[in-house]
């Protein structure tokens, strides 16, 4: 497999491999930057690349998550760059001011590199920074097993440069071309020549295709400035990491990141209290995973009802205001607007903690909380947490209390969890029958309300 095709497959959603993201640094693309009518350099020397990208290599902010590589990948990239065997070129666009490099389609692999120099592969200096000294077990144990599997596939950077600088002495004749190599191996560049529109458009035209990025996370990029996508990054990284919402407020960025931090706890904790008892299992199954995401997306676009109709942004429109617009059959309906302010997205996440504090908050947190338990209404009998599940959970208990009709469900809870516990197959064979998140929780909250029905009676 190239590493183009690793870079550019069809799992290319946050799968939360080996986790690159910090060794990047992003930056907003804006209508003011400038490119050039000519290719600044062909190519960046190995022995160079730390020093380039602390001065002026950057990834746009729209560039997805550095994230898809298993600990193989990465070795492997770096010993194929040691060995000079062909690596794809990295494709990149100057900005002159201020000056920089942009990373359009190459990050994985510019990154699996600086990771081998810096020996972070998730959890090293430069990743605990980024992520605010907040790492997640699953990030720790894949850095772990790929430094591992670096140290014995190639050898540490700091070992083979002091091989190449005659410091040391290599422990066998590959070692010793491999630690040469370092000091005179360079990465091919190809440049987006233009506008900064040009770089933009060039990476969505790149990744646009189905086997290069995930339909889902490529609608986010687009709509990466509406209230929704902005929740969804802020609740998936519990408010770390880059800052999609930096440009806001001093006051918008703390809430923004506090109501984050506080409902990744409440959905990814492994201990929840549960009748004073505990249980580890996560309301929300576990952050680092592929369908983490989708999930969070979901969930943040329930709890506004928010219809995909509502934020999906087309390529013609790439920067430009939204509009009211009408649907299809005729009833109206409207884009949702950029948030500019960040006032938007703290109103996404507080209907988000609300939806979630309805489910499983804690009594002595939020006295409304019904305290479900995950095992019950979350996960299948293998163990699996199923993400549409918690979806049509949310959907399905908000429409209620929306109704002011919660005291049905708890009227008849003791033989609805009942019904879910032995008759587990009708949720598994909606799930199987749907699939996909936007297919299935409709017809799982169909499911949950026609079991409430039948066991209300006809006469309630």
């Amino acid at each position: 497999m190239s590493h183009r095709s690793q870079e550019s497959r069809g799992d290319a959603m946050p799968i939360h491999q080996v986790n690159l993201d910090a060794l990047i640094i992003r930056e907003q693309f804006q209508a003011n930057h400038t490119g050039l009518d000519e290719e600044p350099i062909k190519s960046i020397s190995l022995l160079h690349l730390e020093e380039i990208v602390g001065k002026y290599l950057r990834k746009p902010d729209f560039q997805r998550a550095t994230t898809n590589w298993k600990p193989s990948d990465v070795v492997e990239l770096v010993a194929n760059t040691l060995d000079g065997e062909l690596i794809p070129s990295i494709i990149m666009w100057y900005r002159n001011d201020p000056h920089a490099y942009f990373v359009i389609d190459g990050a994985h692999r510019v990154s699996a590199l600086l990771a081998w120099i810096h020996n972070d592969y998730g959890n090293g200096d430069v990743s605990r920074r980024y992520w605010d000294h907040t790492i997640p077990p699953e990030q720790i144990a894949k850095a772990n097993e790929t430094s591992l599997l670096m140290e014995q596939e190639v050898g540490s950077y700091k070992r083979l440069y002091e091989i190449g600088a005659k410091r040391s002495v290599a422990d066998n004749p590959r070692m010793e071309r491999r630690a040469h190599a370092i000091f005179h191996r360079e990465l091919p560049v190809q440049w987006v020549v233009g506008s900064y529109e040009k770089a933009e458009n060039a990476f969505f035209r790149i990744n646009s295709k189905p086997a290069h990025i995930d339909k889902v996370e490529l609608a986010v990029l687009r709509a990466r400035r509406k209230p929704n996508a902005i929740a969804t990054r802020a609740l998936i990284s519990a408010g770390t990491g880059h800052k999609y919402w930096g440009d806001f407020s001093s006051e918008n960025i703390a809430a923004i990141e506090a109501l984050a931090k506080e409902i990744y706890g409440i959905l990814f904790e492994p201990m929840i209290k549960l009748n004073m008892r505990k249980s580890d299992l996560p309301i929300a199954g576990q952050p680092y995973t592929a369908e983490s995401f989708r999930m969070i997306l979901g969930l943040a676009n329930i709890s506004s009802e928010i219809t995909e109709s509502m934020w999906h942004v087309k390529e013609t429109r790439m920067g430009a205001k939204t509009t009211r617009r009408p649907r299809a059959s005729g009833t109206s309906s409207f884009i949702i607007d950029d948030d500019l302010d960040g006032h938007a997205t703290i109103g996404y996440l507080k209907k988000v903690k609300k939806d979630v504090l309805l489910i499983n908050g804690g009594a002595d947190v939020y006295p409304g909380s019904l305290g479900l338990h995950p095992a019950v209404y979350f996960y299948n009998a293998a163990g699996r947490f199923q993400p549409n599940a918690l979806l049509a959970t949310v959907s399905f208990l908000r429409g209620l209390r929306d109704r002011d009709k919660l005291h049905e469900f708890t009227d008849h809870r003791r033989a609805f969890e009942e019904f879910l516990i032995e008759r587990r197959y009708y949720i598994d064979h909606a799930l199987h029958d749907y699939g996909s998140v936007a297919q299935s929780v409709k017809p799982l909250v169909r499911v949950l309300d026609l079991i409430l029905e039948a066991l209300r009676g006809p006469g309630e």
